[in-house]
Parts: structure tokens; C-alpha cells; sequence
């Protein structure tokens, strides 16, 4: 039997053989092949179990979860979508401006965690108030980095991530007076000094 897919060998030329030769019977049976399932019968067995578990895990005496659970159905997507999202690689990074003065305003799309708010651990002990000239330079690169806040909020908000990541002084800075003394400035009740429009 001639297999050659379609194509024509030139004269004096072998004729090419097939990309995929027939399948051998030392590596599967045809009562193998019957036996597995196709692509969508697995998926229409993966709904099936995944309805089922549903139906089972909530139990006639659990009428609160089940109200809960029929509220967020007839919320639809949205109910999913306005959630707070976790940190995906599991180390968990809260937002540093969700608690601040003007809010995180990406909402569901940010990529930092909106679960958990507490930054630092209690077992690490007092917080350690870095010296002036630190503090100076911390305040200074925020205020260079809120010129830029309105024409891409984005990325202000990532390089702020990262410097309040292992700065509990930046954090506090960040998530307390930072904004608050902005507005200070801005009603004309704190002078700008030194180029700095933050008290130290």
C-alpha cells in the first residue's frame, strides 16, 4: 500500500514515507485506545465531579454557607473581580497605599496583597527610627516620585513597593503623614524648605 500522504516522488527519487508511521501493537492495544477517554468526555467527567463535590460539600445544616454561596452566584463575576487578591507567589506583599491617605487605585487589579495590611511582624521587635540624613533621602526620593504620580500612578506605585519593602520607617512614612503633609503644603499652611516640602 502506497502511503505517501499526497506527494510525488520525482522520477529516479524513493518515494518519501509518511511523518507518523502506523501505530505498533507493542505500544498499545485497540482495547487500550476504546478504554480512554476522549479530550471532552475527560471534561465533561471533570464538570461532573467538580457539581458533585459542590452539591456535597455544603450540607443541609449549613443553611448560612449555602446563603453566602447563593449570593455570590447572583452576584455574578463582579463578585470575584472586586475581591482583595492574595499575593500568587505566596509571599505575601501588602499594598503600601491601600491604607494611605488617597487609597490604592488599582483595586482588583493590583498586584500586591489587599488581605493582609500587617507589613511587619511584631517579633521584630521596636521600630528602629533611621538617622536623619536617611530619613532626608526617603522623603526626598518620594516627593521626586509624586511629581510623576499623575502621569503614570503605575509605576510611582511599584517603585514605592520597593522602596517601602524592607524600610518599616518608609512604611509607616508612606501609609501615615506623607500624604497628609502634602496637603499642608498645598493649603499654604507649611512653607517649603530646603527644596523639602516635608517636616523631618
Amino acid at each position: 500500500m502506497d502511503r505517501s500522504w499526497g506527494c510525488q516522488a520525482a522520477p529516479g527519487l524513493p518515494t518519501p514515507s509518511p511523518a507518523v508511521g502506523p501505530i505498533r501493537s507493542d505500544f498499545s492495544t485497540e482495547s487500550d485506545v476504546a478504554v480512554r477517554p476522549s479530550a471532552s468526555q475527560s471534561l465533561r467527567m471533570a464538570s461532573e465531579d467538580a457539581r458533585q463535590q459542590e452539591s456535597t460539600s455544603i450540607s443541609p445544616a449549613a443553611p448560612a454557607q449555602r446563603g453566602e454561596l447563593q449570593s455570590l452566584r447572583a452576584a455574578g463575576p463582579m463578585a470575584v473581580i472586586s475581591s482583595p487578591r492574595p499575593s500568587v507567589d505566596h509571599v505575601c506583599r501588602p499594598c503600601a497605599l491601600l491604607h494611605s491617605k488617597i487609597g490604592c487605585r488599582r483595586g482588583s487589579s493590583c498586584p500586591y496583597c489587599h488581605e493582609h495590611t500587617q507589613r511587619f511582624s511584631n517579633e521584630e521587635g521596636q521600630l528602629h527610627r533611621p538617622r536623619k540624613t536617611l530619613r532626608n533621602k526617603i522623603k526626598r526620593q518620594m516627593q521626586e516620585q509624586l511629581i510623576e504620580f499623575d502621569r503614570s500612578p503605575d509605576r510611582v506605585h511599584d517603585e514605592w513597593q520597593v522602596l517601602v519593602q524592607h524600610c518599616r520607617y518608609a512604611w509607616n512614612y508612606l501609609s501615615g503623614p506623607f500624604f497628609t503633609q502634602l496637603e499642608d503644603v498645598l493649603s499654604g499652611e507649611v512653607q517649603v524648605q530646603n527644596g523639602m516640602i516635608f517636616s523631618v
